[in-house]
């Protein structure tokens, strides 16, 4: 618990410090949000210490439930380090491809590109679009209320490990990341809340790693108490 609260201490703060930084110091913004910058280093430099800590972390005694997060995290470490360096664009002076005019050094840029061009197929045929999206949403929530019981059962397991919670918290940013980007023009407010949620997933994944390490330590404990050894 007192890992996720430094973590939504550390997502308001920056909010806070940033949106300041946009009304009193607007020529502090390049410094902060252009490729390369501040947010961009640390988002870098968090990703990067998930994948180099999940790797200490397999070996050591896990249950196979907590092997397989630390290997997604592990993936999730690596890959966003990766997205965040355009996949070595600028450090190697690579040639990205570009497709329909859009360069593609990252995986949302391909993402953005497929539901824009999805959104526009679908927008040509907004009655059948409509007519899909009122049967989705109904079926939806018929099955969600048939199965109440077990989803919010199942919420509340996955709410109470603080990994999980870390990691769908930083989904959550993630994802109010990419609805600031589609309306964010420099210089704007929205372009500075889409740069700092994109940079909190990072330390997410990698407070993630810390609470296993101290949940393990836990567990390791519990079971000396109790007698148990280890190879």
């Amino acid at each position: 618990m007192l890992i996720y609260r430094i973590y939504l201490g550390f997502l308001f703060t920056t909010l806070a410090i940033y949106f300041l930084a946009y009304y009193v110091a607007q020529r502090l913004l390049p410094f902060i949000i252009y490729e390369d910058g501040l947010v961009e280093n640390l988002a870098v430099l968090f990703y990067t210490a998930a994948f180099v800590y999940s790797l200490v972390l397999l070996l050591r005694h896990h249950t196979v439930g907590q092997r397989k997060l630390i290997c997604l995290i592990g993936v999730l470490g690596l890959g966003g380090a990766l997205e965040e360096l355009s996949y070595g664009e600028r450090l190697f002076q690579l040639q990205m491809p570009r497709i329909n005019g859009v360069k593609i050094d990252a995986l949302y840029d391909g993402l953005a590109l497929i539901v824009r061009r999805l959104s526009e197929a679908l927008l040509k045929r907004s009655e059948i679009t409509a007519s899909l999206g009122i049967a989705t949403l109904t079926a939806g929530m018929i099955c969600a209320w048939k199965y109440r019981t077990a989803l919010i059962k199942g919420w509340k397991h996955i709410w109470d490990q603080t990994p999980l919670r870390l990691l769908i918290t930083g989904i959550v940013a993630a994802l109010l990341a990419q609805v600031c980007d589609i309306a964010a023009k420099y210089p704007s407010i929205l372009l500075v809340a889409e740069e700092v949620l994109e940079m909190n997933p990072a330390l997410a994944v990698f407070l993630a790693t810390i609470a296993i390490h101290y949940s393990e330590n836990k567990r390791l404990t519990s079971d000396v108490c109790a007698g148990k050894t280890y190879p």
